[in-house]
């Protein structure tokens, strides 16, 4: 996967939870790991084109504690490290991080067996 693949990848899955939470009326009313690939993705949209948090901070106010706390249970040790990180360090490492977050969190998600429409979408997913 290269950083194509993966922005494409998680612009998938992040538009299939967005649409889940739109259904489902609420952004709190999703699984905790479809909540962590939300965040991830609005992570990765303020890094890519804001290059800080301050908009981040609207949506998810504890961002990055609400993610390692997600990602620590569930094993993923690369994206619970990546949101462990002081602000200025994750806005300096997400770059050299983003890939292989991608693969653990894709990974994981290839593995749920109730994953849905967004498990659907990412086990489908083909790089372009």
């Amino acid at each position: 996967m290269d950083q194509y693949d993966a922005v494409d990848w998680l612009c998938a899955v992040w538009g299939a939870v967005g649409a889940r939470q739109s259904e489902l009326g609420s952004r709190e009313a999703v699984s905790d790991w479809e909540k962590l690939i939300d965040i991830f993705g609005h992570t990765e949209y303020c890094v890519s084109n804001a290059g800080d948090f301050e908009n981040m901070r609207d949506v998810y106010p504890e961002f990055r504690t609400c993610a390692a706390s997600i990602a620590k249970p569930l094993g993923l040790i690369k994206t619970a490290a990546l949101f462990e990180k002081p602000e200025s360090d994750l806005i300096e490492e997400f770059e050299q991080m983003f890939i292989p977050v991608c693969l653990e969190i894709k990974n994981f998600v290839e593995t749920l067996p109730d994953a849905g429409a967004v498990g659907k979408v990412s086990s489908d997913w083909k790089p372009l």
